[in-house]
């Protein structure tokens, strides 16, 4: 870990020990001075060999070498403080400079550089207290004269015991700050078992010591059975260290496949990116801030990574809805919390990673799920990942909120302290965020991530953490453009719901559905949204011009081209358009395209292929409803659509009736009249000729109404007028019409044959409430007129005769 990550107290206590260990070295240099002989050159050279044979104690802290030898050697053998101290540094920098392979390279050493500054202090201070206890006069013996008596074993005790506990407890308080543990833990798990080594180390330098005061250089002929005792320790070190990498590299194994399939789950959803790794950065500050230690913060660790992998079990088009959720979707949303604890249960985690998932939406107050706990009935880990996931979920971007700066959101989750959160943990997240908040803003960086900081590879690239967002992304898109048309809908309810989509679910500042005309010439905005709309209101383009008008004339996709291509002609000069790209596909009927879908942004160059793809699936959603509407409308014009004189059927006229009796509507008088003599027509003349009068008859009474009247064949000869809004005034008026201008109509040319017909008018409300009574009334009228019409009533003018009103029970 780079040292300005490090703990303010690990920096200081290492800054401490490196300024105590510099006061040691002037201090022995000014009290007996330095000087060089033969002997403090042998033991040098002895000192530079030995200190490159190293035991590796355990996987993570430490190694012991034969330096530690030479050390204890030069003490007995009466070298000056400063002699010692020099061999003691040069043990401490061949330590830390024969490194394993896994940690050469610059990279390694630029970012751990404290370790051989802490490690040389260390054997400084080591060295100089095992020869302030072995210069004590308690210990009179001179092992050097040949004379190792009880007094000298005392005093080679004391010496060994003083440096192994001055180097391994100051080891283990670095250890300890650096990573949130306890001092005396580690020193007993890590260090406290090398005791025989260190003794062992100093009996050997013992008895080099006296075949010094004997045979003087060839003492050193000790050296190889020493070196043979350290290759047999070695030896069995490395067979136990190599199990125990085994069994770690196991457990990192099974916690990279959930870890890695968490991170995958979390790709399906693009609200949260990097949540998972967040939430785990801040859940270990808080564990640490609390005192949290061994499997207990395993499974902080290991929780909070995999807290959410049960959404696995989560339809996509929950996970990413961009809306609130129903109840009943909520409701499967939390199903996530079981199905992540019996994935772990599968696992088998030597500690409880599965509480954490089982409970990190259990709330203080007990109003959480699933189990609905209080207080400390929720575990403590479960209660860790549970603020650190509230937390990381404020500050993170939605889609339906802002991020909250970190101070808003610890001022709400005080609020919620005492209900939601327990108030301990709320303390603790507080006192760890100006740790842990320099660790998240690196990992937010592209580049950095916190697997890498560890010294482990990242467990998913983000290239394909993307590739895995991208792919749930079109498949939300499929689930969510649910255009399947019905009855009730219509065109431009489509396009406004394809535009409302497409703008939700890709960056745009705004955006447009172009339409063809009917002459296939020019394309008309039905549909707009975002800035600009003023612009885009009521636009036109060519076909073959603009970004919009070349994408309907080649049938292809616009990727990043000039946003000014469509606005042309509603910018005035020298005005500033900020719209700088767009995005345009075509929208496809068949082999046929009837338009585009345009969208347009601030940005340069901003559209990706992935934003192509997803639109051109909307595309293709939109299109194929737009065609079945048309099919529809078609279908409904043929199924209400009289064949032969092309007027509204009988169904469509009672349909439309219901609608204008329906109560509240305005006046309506309906106008039915029936052929006289047209049965002599076809027995005469035939059907075809019959045909071919009923079909001059529906164009007459098209010319005979207004506008906004409605005509329609009723049954064979019958038809009815439908006046919305009229009087009955102003439906005699119209039935006058039809009269004078069948009076100057001769159905079969050549012959005296004439056409009439008999009429008869009803009012809404006055003559029916309901389009069955509304008919009777003027089928008994009609009826009336038919009769008179044949007693010789009808004036040669053919104006029709005023009946009283007719009233219906």
């Amino acid at each position: 870990m780079p040292f300005r990550q490090l703990p303010l107290a690990a920096r200081i206590y290492i800054f401490a020990n490196v300024v105590v260990g510099f006061g040691i070295v002037a201090g022995a240099i000014s009290w007996q001075g330095f000087g060089f002989d033969l002997r403090f050159g042998l033991l040098l050279m002895a000192g530079l060999l030995a200190s490159a044979f190293q035991v590796q104690l355990t996987v993570d802290h430490g190694r012991m070498s034969l330096g530690n030898t030479i050390v204890f050697l030069a003490i007995m053998m009466h070298c000056s403080a400063a002699q010692v101290i020099c061999i003691a540094i040069l043990n401490g920098l061949m330590a830390t400079a024969i490194l394993r392979p896994s940690h050469r390279g610059a990279q390694a050493g630029r970012k751990t550089w404290y370790r051989p500054a802490l490690t040389t202090a260390n054997l400084i201070q080591s060295s100089a207290g095992a020869l302030w206890i072995w210069s004590r006069d308690i210990f009179p013996q001179d092992p050097i004269r040949g004379q190792f008596s009880t007094a000298a074993l005392a005093g080679l005790l004391s010496m060994t015991t003083a440096y192994f506990l001055i180097n391994t407890l100051g080891i283990s308080l670095a250890v300890a700050l650096s990573e949130g543990a306890k001092p005396l833990k580690v020193w007993r798990e890590n260090f406290f078992w090398t005791f025989p080594g260190y003794l062992y180390a100093a009996c050997a330098s013992g008895g080099a010591a006296v075949l010094y005061g004997t045979m003087r250089a060839g003492s050193f002929l000790l050296l190889p059975p020493v070196y043979l005792v350290y290759a047999s320790y070695k030896l069995y070190l490395d067979k136990i260290n190599a199990e125990l990498r085994h069994i770690q590299d196991l457990n990192e194994l099974n916690e990279r496949v959930i870890s890695t399939l968490a991170m995958t789950i979390e790709a399906k959803d693009r609200y949260t990116h990097k949540h998972v790794e967040r939430v785990r950065e801040y859940a270990l500050g808080i564990a640490k801030v609390l005192g949290v230690t061994g499997a207990e913060l395993e499974a902080v660790r290991i929780g909070s990574m995999v807290h959410d992998i049960g959404k696995i079990a989560v339809p996509e088009m929950i996970l990413a809805k961009p809306g609130k959720l129903t109840p009943e979707e909520f409701e499967r949303m939390k199903t996530h919390v079981s199905v992540g604890v019996k994935i772990l249960e599968a696992v088998n985690f030597p500690f409880s990673a599965a509480d954490a998932v089982a409970s990190h939406h259990e709330r203080w107050d007990g109003n959480g799920y699933p189990n609905g706990l209080k207080g400390e009935e929720i575990p403590r880990v479960g209660r860790i990942v549970a603020i650190a996931d509230g937390f990381d979920a404020l500050t993170s971007d939605r889609h339906y909120r802002r991020r909250m700066s970190n101070a808003e959101a610890i001022e709400l989750i005080r609020a919620q302290s005492g209900r939601h959160y327990d108030p301990q943990m709320v303390d603790a997240l507080v006192r760890s965020l100006p740790v842990v908040k320099p660790i998240i803003d690196m990992l937010d960086q592209q580049e950095w991530n916190a697997d890498q900081h560890a010294g482990r590879p990242r467990m998913v690239p983000q290239e394909l953490v993307e590739e895995i967002a991208r792919a749930a992304e079109e498949a939300v898109v499929l689930a969510e453009m649910s255009l399947k048309p019905n009855m009730s809908s219509s065109p431009q309810e489509v396009m406004d719901a394809l535009l409302a989509k497409a703008m939700l679910l890709l960056p745009a500042t705004s955006g447009a559905v172009f339409v063809l005309d009917e002459d296939k010439e020019e394309l008309a905005v039905r549909a707009s949204s975002g800035l600009y709309v003023n612009l885009l209101l009521g636009l036109t383009v060519k076909v073959g011009e603009g970004v919009s008008g070349w994408v309907v004339g080649h049938g292809l996709t616009a990727l990043n081209a000039p946003a000014a291509g469509d606005l042309a002609r509603r910018i005035e000069p020298g005005q500033n358009l900020e719209l700088n790209s767009c995005l345009s596909v075509p929208l496809q009927a068949g082999k046929s395209c009837i338009g585009a879908i345009t969208l347009y942004h601030t940005g340069y160059n901003l559209y990706s292929d992935h934003h192509q793809r997803l639109l051109n699936t909307l595309a293709e959603h939109a299109s194929g409803a737009l065609e079945t509407l048309a099919k529809l409308e078609i279908s409904q014009a043929l199924a209400h659509t009289d064949s032969l004189t092309e007027l509204p059927n009988t169904r469509f006229i009672i349909q439309y009736l219901e609608e204008l009796t329906s109560p509240g509507s305005q006046p309506t008088t309906i106008v039915l009249l029936d052929l006289d003599r047209f049965k002599q027509i076809n027995d005469s003349y035939g059907h075809m000729e019959g045909d071919r009068v009923l079909r001059d008859v529906a164009q007459m009474l098209s010319e005979c109404t207004r506008g906004k009247d409605l005509a329609c064949r009723y049954a064979g000869d019958e038809f009815v007028v439908v006046c919305q809004g009229s009087t009955a005034n102003e439906a005699n008026r119209i039935a006058d019409r039809i009269r004078q201008a069948l009076l100057y109509y001769r159905p079969i040319m050549g012959s005296e044959m004439d056409l009439s017909a008999s009429i008869g008018v009803a009012s809404y409300p006055e003559d029916g409430t309901d389009w069955r009574s509304l008919l009777a009334v003027a089928d008994r009228r009609m009826y009336t007129d038919k009769l008179a019409h044949h007693a010789g009533e009808i004036p040669a003018d053919g104006q029709q005769l005023r009946t009283a009103p007719v009233t219906t029970s």
